[in-house]
């Protein structure tokens, strides 16, 4: 018999917290080992495999995309899936490139929820079905999506950016602006999620369409 999947929740609303556990306990596949507004609960499971799932609600693309960066870099192991109260195309993007191996609206039925708990412990990455169609998943994003987080960037994140199409690697950019390397790679990371994009090249091509 298969274990339990070991899995978490993280949403500021209570409420919607005892909703996913109760659905959870219904699919009998999975086991609540912690829930809470914030991470510190959650602390405990960030070593070892611990933790096997992670379900984060988010309302809000800006705090989603920076508090997913925050979490990867805390729950390493974990796979992390977000559950929006505001589905949007560039906000899913945006956090599949930060690192999210699922995603699906706040109001996700019992069998979405089960086929996202064995979709992603499987290594794949799920989407809700109806959010497939209205995303293009696979499709390049429009204009206007790069342009609204584009403009989330900082004005520091916006001169690392036109360095990366400058083809400038992170120890250069450090040099130029006198940072350490590993500042300027925090902000790549930073930039990719913003961006909804997986490599230089990528971002690279999002500063000659919007900003060059």
């Amino acid at each position: 018999m298969k274990r339990p999947i070991r899995t978490a929740i993280l949403d500021a609303q209570q409420i919607f917290r005892l909703g996913i556990t109760t659905l959870l306990a219904s699919l009998q596949v999975a086991i609540i080992v912690a829930e809470g507004s914030d991470f510190e609960p959650l602390l405990r499971y960030s070593a070892g495999e611990l933790l096997d799932v992670l379900i984060v609600g988010f309302d809000d693309a800006r705090q989603g995309m920076n508090r997913l960066v925050e979490l990867k870099g805390i729950f390493k192991k974990a796979k992390i899936v977000v559950l929006s109260g505001h589905p949007e195309s560039c906000e899913f993007r945006a956090l599949i490139a930060a690192g999210a191996v699922g995603y699906a609206s706040r109001s996700i039925t019992c069998t979405e929820l089960l086929d996202l708990l064995k979709t992603t412990m499987k290594g794949g990455i799920y989407v809700e079905p109806k959010l497939v169609g209205k995303f293009s998943v696979g499709g390049l994003k429009k204009p206007s999506d790069l342009k609204k987080f584009a403009q989330e960037l900082t004005a520091r994140e916006r001169i690392i950016l036109e360095a990366i199409s400058k083809a400038q690697t992170n120890k250069e950019i450090a040099h130029c602006l006198s940072i350490a390397e590993r500042t300027v790679k925090g902000h790549v990371t930073h930039i990719f999620a913003k961006l909804g994009v997986r490599n230089r090249i990528e971002a690279a091509k999002i500063w000659n369409k919007i900003f060059a």
